[in-house]
């Protein structure tokens, strides 16, 4: 019931949340192995899902000399347009950021998520197809610049799934515990084990 509402929060939020990607509560600070949503009007050769190559400059043949990690969004744009008027005096365009972050462990389907400023921790979730029947939301770890922090996401009033995410998040979903499969079988196993050596003993 929980993972069920889980998902539905997060989707739901999703179309406001990230609607309005363009302006996060936090500042937006690109890295490399990020990406950058360019689409310039009456130039398709121009626009499209480009990565931030290692150096943190837009990886593409017009774009290569533009730096743009680690540096305000602001700042980029007005490089980008500079550029641009190079090819058109007036250039119309859109210029969204896109930042990398994973989703590991028990959920659906485990990736690298691409997701515009503005997604929260659990729309990345719901992106990464939900939690699985086995997850345990009560401890899940989220990884951010080298520090380790403790969430607990099965309860859904606290505000924790609204955080959102930035570029390098790593959020892992654990395994819960079963008796079944955790204390139940190892057991049933050496039961078997024990019996297998003493039938032996037995023949012999």
């Amino acid at each position: 019931m929980i993972r069920t509402l889980l998902l539905l929060l997060a989707v739901v939020g999703m179309r406001s949340t990230v609607s309005s990607a363009q302006v996060p509560t936090d500042p937006v600070v690109l890295r490399p192995g990020d990406m950058v949503r360019i689409t310039v009007w009456r130039h398709p050769d121009f626009s499209g899902e480009f990565p931030i190559d290692a150096a943190g400059n837009i990886s593409h043949p017009l774009y290569k000399s533009l730096h743009v990690a680690g540096v305000p969004l602001a700042t980029a744009e007005n490089e980008l347009q500079t550029l641009l008027k190079q090819y058109d005096a007036e250039p119309a365009f859109t210029f969204v950021p896109l930042v990398r972050v994973y989703v590991l462990g028990e959920v659906r389907q485990p990736n690298t998520l691409t997701v515009p400023p503005g997604t929260t921790l659990a729309q990345a979730i719901a992106l990464a197809g939900g939690p699985t029947n086995e997850a345990d939301l009560h401890h899940v770890t989220l990884v951010r610049d080298s520090a380790s922090t403790a969430i607990d996401f099965s309860q859904l009033e606290t505000p924790v799934g609204r955080q959102e995410v930035h570029s390098g998040d790593e959020l892992l979903i654990p395994r819960g515990r079963s008796f079944w499969r955790d204390d139940l079988t190892p057991i049933a196993s050496l039961v078997a084990a024990f019996v297998s050596i003493a039938n032996f003993a037995i023949r012999r």
